[in-house]
């Protein structure tokens, strides 16, 4: 495969090979008929369609799961501030070979038109999202015959041969039956971001990370304006006069400035943003001192869902959280740290400072 004329690529097709985690099965761990194992491998079913025990099933299926009197009670949706409407299962399947992804066909069999969102892993707990519904312009609900599901992906910085499906069936009037899953990808990165990321050295320092993560690594094509910039605010005179401001800054602190925020009793600001988000709380918390202050009010972490945000979830999480979930109550930590993601003695402490109202 060529991509350009300084660059050639290797194309690789292969089948999942393993099964590292999954939510459901409509199969039992003594039996070989509708387990999350069947999916890997080559199709044994594919271009046939009907319920074949070799094929991967899940428990549910239809909206009963959730209205019947069990589901009421048990599945109740707890959690009306989430960023993204949550599949009701998972499977994490694992390749023989790293690569860059480019398609990803899903031999569907029974009752296509379930898989919501495809993640890729690094197989230590960090995903980047390949692909969910709101990528597609047509609905993707199929009709009533076999069909290979392959969407467009967005491209990685990182190899890969973890990849998450995750399905919502609620849709669905029976059970969806997954044959295979292939993935078709490069040995060698395609995009800039790549390119440079396997340039980085494993082990980055704390200021080298700050710069990956906001992309400020990454130079764009036009770089004369860059190192106009350069020239004009770090010369001598430029950086003088910010080491002059920040000791200002320090001995005459600017005062706080909300606007018509600061008309409103703080009771008022703190119900605002309980219409938020964890991660939108995150995000409000570094506008300001005072914004910091309000959103790290006891009365906004209550209830806390983490598994809306599974994918940045880390032991770094839990200790943010841990000095404002004095008065936590619920906490849903459902798909969150495989993989060594959140450590156990995080987890732990977490627990002894937070839990006792649980």
């Amino acid at each position: 495969m060529s991509g350009s004329e300084d660059y050639s690529y290797i194309l690789v097709e292969q089948y999942a090979s393993e099964v590292l985690d999954f939510s459901s099965q409509y199969g039992s761990d003594n039996s070989i008929s509708y387990t999350a194992h069947n999916i890997t491998g080559m199709p044994s079913k594919f271009p046939s369609y009907g319920d074949f025990s070799q094929t991967f099933v899940m428990r549910d299926y239809g909206p009963w799961w959730q209205q019947c009197p069990s589901g009421k009670v048990w599945r109740s949706p707890k959690y009306t501030k989430r960023t993204r409407k949550l599949a009701g299962n998972f499977i994490d399947i694992k390749y023989d070979h790293a690569v860059y992804p480019i398609r990803i066909h899903i031999y569907e069999t029974y009752n296509p038109g379930g898989v919501t969102v495809i993640w890729a892993g690094n197989c230590k707990g960090d995903w980047k999202l390949l692909w969910d519904q709101s990528m597609s312009i047509n609905d993707q609900i199929a009709s009533q015959r076999p069909r290979i599901f392959s969407p467009p992906l967005q491209q990685t910085n990182f190899p890969t041969k973890l990849i998450r499906l995750e399905f919502d069936q609620s849709h669905l009037t029976y059970y969806t039956e997954i044959d295979a899953v292939a993935l078709l990808g490069t040995l060698d990165p395609i995009s800039t971001e790549a390119r440079i990321a396997t340039m980085l050295p494993d082990k980055m320092g704390e200021i080298m990370e700050k710069i990956v993560k906001r992309k400020l690594h990454i130079i764009p094509q036009d770089s004369s304006t860059i190192v106009e910039n350069c020239m004009k605010y770090l010369s001598k005179r430029a950086v003088k006069d910010f080491q002059e401001e920040l000791e200002n800054r320090e001995r005459y602190p600017p005062q706080n400035n909300l606007g018509m925020f600061e008309l409103l009793p703080k009771e008022i600001i703190i119900s605002i943003l309980d219409q938020l988000d964890l991660r939108s709380l995150v995000q409000m918390s570094a506008v300001s001192v005072q914004f910091r202050e309000y959103c790290s009010d006891f009365f906004l972490y209550k209830i806390i869902d983490l598994q809306d945000i599974f994918y940045c979830t880390s032991s770094s999480t839990l200790e943010w959280l841990s000095s404002r979930c004095e008065n936590l109550a619920v906490l849903d930590l459902s798909w969150c740290g495989n993989y060594g993601k959140i450590k156990p003695s995080a987890l732990q402490s977490f627990i002894e400072t937070c839990g006792h109202g649980l």
